[in-house]
């Protein structure tokens, strides 16, 4: 939000900032955003984005099996092995941390039920036929 609002250049700037004004839009969308019973905008709010978001989970999906099946080298950064719901890059300056996501990743560690699935080199071996470019 405050990047929106620099940027923008209407009210502030990065290089002329206008605190007052920036503190006011943060007490603002804070306000709307807060849950309980006085708060109707977010309610109507929530209602209005569930559909959207489904669609936005299938599109960010659909995004990722493009990213992976295409040809080339897939560009994945350290921290965004889930799902990050900022408006910021985070190559250029966000920050993620261990300790919040460690115990998800964890999970990947564990053996899969399936016994054929534990590894994935089981996959990665190659063929055993005569002749074959395999080494």
């Amino acid at each position: 939000m405050d990047k929106a609002l620099k940027e923008a250049k209407v009210h502030t700037s990065w290089i002329n900032p206008n605190d007052r004004h920036d503190q006011a839009v943060r007490d603002f969308v804070a306000s709307i955003l807060e849950p309980g019973g006085e708060n109707a905008f977010l309610g109507e709010f929530s209602d209005f984005v569930a559909p959207i978001a489904k669609a936005g989970l299938f599109n960010s999906l659909s995004q990722l099996l493009l990213k992976v099946a295409s040809p080339g080298l897939p560009d994945f950064y350290q921290g965004c092995e889930m799902w990050d719901f900022s408006l910021v890059d985070r190559t250029i300056g966000g920050l993620w941390t261990l300790p919040e996501r460690e115990p998800r990743l964890q999970k990947f560690k564990r053996p899969a039920r399936n016994p054929g699935l534990n590894s994935y080199r089981s996959y990665c071996k190659p063929p055993k036929t005569a002749g074959s470019n395999w080494t």
